[in-house]
C-alpha cells in the first residue's frame, strides 16, 4: 500500500512517522519546500534505526512524483491558524493550495482514495472532491475523530473516569458549531445526562469540545496542534489500509444539501462505504441546522469566487 502526505509540516511530519510504524506501507513526503521534508525523513528514519525497523520512505521533489501511481493522498499542506484565528479565516488562501493540488491529482493519481486535513476542512474537501472530479466515497475530511476524542478527554477528566469507558460522538462542520451528540454518549454504560445529573457541567464540556482546538492554539501561541491531529488521521488510514470497516465520525458528502459534513461513515478499502446518521434529540438537530448553515456559507463564497 502506497500513501502519499502532501505538507511537511508537524501535522503532516507526525503522520509521516506514524505511517513508518505500519507494516506493508510505503510512503511519500512531500513540502513545497523540498528541504523540509528531507530533513523530517531523515529525522524519522534515523529514529528507526534505533529500533531496527527499516520503513519505505521517500521525498519526492515535484508533487506529481510523490503522489504518481499512490493509494491514499492525505492533504494536510495550506496555512495553519495561530492564535486568535479560526478556521474559516484560512478558507481562500488555502482554496488556492487545495485547487492547484486537486489538479495534480486528477491527472496523476485518478484511482486515489483522499483524505483532506486543510481547514476549513469541510470547505476544502468539497473543492478538493469537486476539483479532481473522484467519486465522493473516494473523498473524505478528517475532524469528527479529532473533536470526538476531545470530547472523550475531557469527559474523563470531569467524571475522573477512564477515556475507554467513555463513548461518544461529535458530528457536523469542524468548527464552533459543530455537534457534540450528548444523547448517544455514554460514561460507564450509563447516559451521560444521567452520569452527571448536572447541564451546566454537560454545558462547559459541549464548549470546550468545540473550541477544544483553539484552547490548544492559543496556549502554544505560533503553532496548531499535531499530535491528536495525525493520531485521528490515523484512524481513519487504518481502517481504509486494512479493510477494518469501523464506523467513524468522518467528513462526507451529503446528498441533500450538496456540501461535506461530519457524519458516522464504515471506513473500508473502497473509502466511505457506508454513512450512518443516528436520531439526533431536538437540541442536537437545532445545533445540526446551525453547523449546516455555517459549512454551507463557507461553500457559498467559494461558489461566489469561482472555486465551485
Amino acid at each position: 500500500m502506497k500513501v502519499c502526505v502532501v505538507g511537511a509540516g508537524q501535522v503532516g511530519g507526525h503522520l509521516a512517522y506514524l505511517l513508518t510504524n505500519l507494516d506493508g506501507v510505503s510512503v511519500s513526503l512531500y513540502d513545497i519546500d523540498p528541504d523540509i521534508a528531507l530533513g523530517k525523513s531523515l529525522d524519522i528514519m534515523q529514529s528507526h534505526i534505533l529500533s531496527d525497523r527499516y520503513p519505505s520512505l521517500s521525498t519526492p521533489r515535484t508533487l506529481e512524483e510523490a503522489v504518481e501511481g499512490v493509494d491514499i493522498i492525505v492533504m494536510t499542506g495550506g496555512k495553519a491558524r495561530r492564535s486568535g484565528m479560526n478556521r474559516d479565516d484560512l478558507l481562500m488562501e488555502n482554496a488556492m493550495v487545495i485547487r492547484s493540488t486537486a489538479k495534480i491529482i486528477k491527472k496523476n493519481a485518478p484511482h486515489s482514495i483522499v483524505c483532506v486535513v486543510t481547514n476549513p476542512v469541510d470547505t476544502m474537501t468539497l473543492l478538493m472532491q469537486h476539483e479532481t472530479q473522484l467519486s465522493c466515497h473516494r473523498v473524505m475530511g478528517m475532524a469528527g475523530v479529532l473533536d470526538s476524542a476531545r470530547m472523550r478527554y475531557f469527559m474523563s477528566l470531569e467524571t475522573r473516569t477512564h477515556p475507554k469507558d467513555v463513548i461518544c460522538q461529535v458530528l457536523g462542520g469542524h468548527g464552533d458549531t459543530m455537534v457534540p451528540v450528548l444523547s448517544h454518549t455514554t460514561i460507564q454504560g450509563h447516559r451521560c445526562v444521567d452520569f452527571l445529573k448536572n447541564q451546566e457541567s454537560l454545558d462547559r464540556l459541549v464548549e470546550r469540545t468545540r473550541h477544544g482546538g483553539g484552547e490548544i492554539v492559543n496556549l502554544l501561541k505560533t503553532s496548531a496542534t499535531y499530535f491528536a491531529p495525525a493520531q485521528s488521521i490515523m484512524a481513519m488510514l487504518k481502517s481504509v489500509i486494512y479493510d477494518e470497516k469501523r464506523m467513524l465520525p468522518v467528513s462526507c458528502y451529503l446528498d441533500d444539501e450538496k456540501i461535506y459534513m461530519g457524519v458516522n461513515a464504515t471506513l473500508g478499502s473502497k473509502g466511505i462505504e457506508k454513512i450512518h446518521q443516528p436520531e439526533l434529540d431536538d437540541r442536537e438537530k437545532n445545533w445540526w441546522e446551525s453547523s449546516l448553515k455555517s459549512v454551507a456559507y463557507l461553500a457559498d463564497v467559494l461558489r461566489k469566487n469561482n472555486f465551485l
